[in-house]
């Protein structure tokens, strides 16, 4: 009798209380930031929205989830309402700015079908967890100039004051947590250009010369941001303009990182949490620009015992491991000893040419798919066709043992410019 008791307990539990049950699979894992979190997605297939939400206890719940996906589908919403304002001004002249963005935004969250997560991302050390939620593109443009979706907006402009003002406050939460955002954004930014200012030298290539210029540019736009963050009491037009600005640009800049492998590269070695663990990478004797058929090497040196694994990467996305490799095959680092990558002269230079990125990955424990790779070898290099610079970013660190827990590696990245034969 008690076990039978047991299970209808049991059940009346996952029916009752689900959350209880969820939040205890749920447990918090620390894992690396994603890229979307700091720079969103941006591409012709879809709309997204990005949000978060706080929890305790180091877990999430059940709650949490369905805050931060609520937040989202807010910000996505209020992002489109921003966008489609202009289509429909002839039809809205007599209502005031913020009643008119306030309605798109409620209108957009009751009308539109087929927003769904896209992505998840759990931050242990913030105890933050962000969700990205998305449309299709297409989809969305169609329903909010569908003659449902103004009639909806009317409605709420006519009958829905309550309904209204409480959209409004909703807004002003929504620009609050974007900027914050935006802020977040700002500080990885200008971190990421000190350390691009670093690894640069004197003398540049045309490619060099972006990269500069990209460094000024970051500079000129944290210094545009400061200005904006010290104005006070700025009607909400005003203040939503300015954002839309401010995320404008950030999408800009995020863009140019996103199709570039260096950039990518050097982006998420910053964006990876602080490890009491940490390499460096860098051609030897710091030459930067090398000829046609002449040899390379990298020096490579840990703070800590570690095993590594080096990556190649050349203009066109192709990948070679260059260590280890057939000829050598023990890629274990002690702490403070240089290793010379190349010793051998196996690392010549070939076509095309133009700047290649080179990243070394660091982990406290052996890769576990180091053995695989050896085997797969063609030649002395194992090889992997890179789709894009983000696929190459999110790979180079698969096989590392308790990947969830990003003490356990680290990662630097350098580059080398080859040309042809003088």
């Amino acid at each position: 009798m008690k076990y039978i008791y047991s299970i209808l307990i049991f059940f009346l539990l996952i029916i009752i209380y689900p959350p209880i049950l969820y939040a205890n699979k749920e447990k918090c894992q620390s894992s690396h930031q994603p890229q979307w979190v700091l720079n969103p997605l941006h591409d012709k297939q879809n709309y997204y929205g990005i949000s978060s939400a706080s929890f305790i206890n180091h877990q999430i719940d059940y709650q949490t989830i369905e805050q931060a996906k609520n937040r989202a589908i807010k910000d996505l919403s209020y992002g489109l309402s921003v966008n489609i304002q202009s289509y429909y001004e002839e039809q809205l002249t007599s209502y005031k700015d913020d009643e008119i963005k306030s309605s798109f935004m409620l209108s957009a969250r009751l009308v539109l079908n087929g927003i769904k997560v896209y992505e998840q991302w759990t931050d242990c050390k913030e105890k933050q967890h962000w969700v990205m939620v998305s449309i299709n593109q297409s989809s969305a443009d169609k329903q909010v100039k569908a003659q449902e979706f103004i009639n909806q907006v009317l409605k709420c402009l006519k009958s829905g004051q309550k309904e209204i003002l409480k959209s409004i406050d909703s807004m002003n939460e929504i620009i609050s947590m974007r900027m914050k955002r935006i802020e977040r954004q700002y500080e990885h930014l200008i971190k990421l250009s000190k350390v691009l200012d670093n690894k640069l030298t004197t003398s540049l290539t045309q490619k060099e010369k972006n990269y500069r210029d990209l460094i000024k540019h970051i500079k000129m736009l944290t210094h545009q941001f400061n200005q904006s963050q010290q104005q006070k009491n700025k009607q909400m037009s005003t203040m939503i303009n300015v954002q839309q600005q401010l995320i404008k640009d950030v999408e800009t800049i995020s863009q140019h990182i996103q199709s570039d492998y260096f950039l990518s590269y050097i982006n998420d070695d910053v964006a990876i949490p602080k490890s009491d663990l940490h390499v460096r990478i860098v051609p030897e004797n710091g030459r930067k620009d090398f000829y046609e058929e002449e040899n390379i090497r990298f020096w490579v040196k840990s703070n800590q015992d570690c095993f590594i694994k080096v990556l190649y990467i050349s203009k066109t996305g192709k990948e070679f491991m260059i260590f280890p490799n057939s000829h050598d095959k023990n890629n274990c680092l002690k702490a403070g000893v240089q290793k010379t990558v190349g010793e051998r002269n196996d690392l010549t230079v070939i076509q095309p040419f133009g700047l290649d990125t080179v990243t070394v990955i660091a982990s406290k424990t052996q890769f576990s798919n180091i053995n695989e790779q050896l085997k797969l070898n063609k030649g002395i290099y194992y090889i992997k066709r890179l789709r894009s610079p983000l696929h190459g970013v999110q790979t180079r660190a698969i096989g590392v043992v308790e990947k969830l827990s990003f003490q356990v590696y680290a990662t630097d990245t350098c580059y080398i410019v080859s040309h042809k034969k003088r």
